[in-house]
């Protein structure tokens, strides 16, 4: 497999979508028919607000993974604040598990942060999200409880930071 992270082209957003979906589904992160997987579907608002990355399978021909990278101040900054990057709806195929594409994906994000000049690299996560929570650790990312928030009542999302130096 020969897997690069590139920007996506609006061929691929319908295909973004859908995988953004299908992942969180798979990952029990929303009920089935939830509002949010709508949101989770709608890719080309991402591409206009935000940097919509894919890891793109050049052997195969398909995305295998996705993630959007948002500056403080766009309509997809959650929590970033001034001097901050953020990324959001990280995503990989569910078929595609286990080969590295979540971390190659987030270092592409933290490359992206430190080029912008971004002092820290900000996400929001769900306790239940154990291996991106191990991930997001073991690249250097520490919780920061006091900016946990919640977007909806009983759903807390907890934020992590990246000291970009």
């Amino acid at each position: 497999m020969s897997v690069m992270v590139r920007a996506a082209s609006p061929q691929e957003y319908d295909v973004i979508g859908d995988l953004t979906a299908r992942a969180y589904l798979a990952d029990g992160l929303i009920p089935q028919g939830s509002d949010y997987q709508d949101t989770l579907r709608k890719a080309a608002d991402r591409a206009q607000h935000s940097e919509l990355l894919v890891a793109w399978d050049d052997e195969a021909g398909q995305v295998l993974g996705t993630v959007s990278f948002v500056r403080a101040g766009s309509a997809y900054a959650d929590v970033a604040r001034e001097g901050e990057a953020e990324f959001r709806m990280l995503a990989v195929d569910p078929a595609a598990r286990g080969l590295g594409l979540g971390r190659v994906l987030v270092e592409e994000c933290v490359a992206r942060a430190r080029a912008a000049g971004a002092r820290r690299l900000v996400l929001s996560t769900r306790s239940m999200m154990t291996p991106a929570v191990g991930l997001y650790e073991s690249m250097g990312f520490v919780r920061r409880p006091e900016r946990d928030w919640e977007p909806m009542a009983g759903v807390l999302l907890m934020t992590y930071e990246l000291e970009l130096g």
